[in-house]
């Protein structure tokens, strides 16, 4: 064979390979290769089905609001801070120069007050729905429930308090020995004005027999 024939059966070896190939059919892909590519392709779909997406998320929110109570123990404490305010300016005014013996009544306006710390979860759901038109739209749904936070003392659970208000003074009278002397009245106000966040008209100043 000479060379003028080798290349030209290089040539013909070219052309064969060169031909178009046949597509692929279901045998050579392989019916286990088949049923693969198939549930794939159901999994891909699956979420643009109706009411498939559905997604959920928690926020958390903190509030405070004020909390006052009135069991038996409340009502005792409010005695206890009365009786200790009334001491307290009765052994002050008993040191002022001219006041001689003094009683002291005080009266409360509302009772002792606290700041709990309010814990508010909430929860967003978001369905994907088809509308008539053949769309999607966004279904939210919102729930929130609040809740006090609570911490541990002495072994009881308690509310946390980030804040306390002693309770609020309504009126004070102050019945003293010296108090017919006008100097002596306006002092005994001073002193009360001073010591208490009470108007001038809700102090009473009067004279001991």
């Amino acid at each position: 064979m000479g060379i003028k024939d080798l290349f030209k059966q290089l040539k013909e070896r070219r052309n064969t390979e060169g031909k178009e190939k046949k597509p692929l059919s279901i045998k050579d892909i392989g019916l286990p290769k088949l049923i693969i590519l198939l549930v794939c392709g159901v999994i891909i779909l699956m979420p643009m089905n109706f009411n498939l997406f559905n997604k959920s998320k928690k926020s958390s929110s903190v509030s405070t609001t004020t909390s006052n109570t009135s069991s038996n123990g409340e009502s005792k404490t409010n005695e206890e801070y009365t009786k200790e305010m009334e001491n307290k300016l009765k052994q002050g005014l008993s040191l002022v120069n001219g006041v001689g013996k003094v009683e002291v009544m005080i009266t409360l306006k509302s009772s002792k007050t606290s700041v709990v710390l309010k814990d508010t979860p909430t929860e967003e759901n978001t369905t994907k729905e088809k509308d008539s038109t053949g769309g999607t739209r966004d279904n939210t749904t919102k729930k929130s429930e609040e809740k006090t936070v609570m911490s541990t003392e002495n072994g009881s659970s308690i509310p946390y308090e980030i804040k306390k208000y002693e309770p609020e003074i309504e009126g004070v009278v102050v019945i003293a020995k010296g108090a017919k002397s006008p100097s002596i009245q306006n002092e005994i106000v001073d002193a009360v004005l001073a010591l208490f966040e009470v108007p001038a008209h809700k102090i009473k100043v009067m004279s001991m027999d």
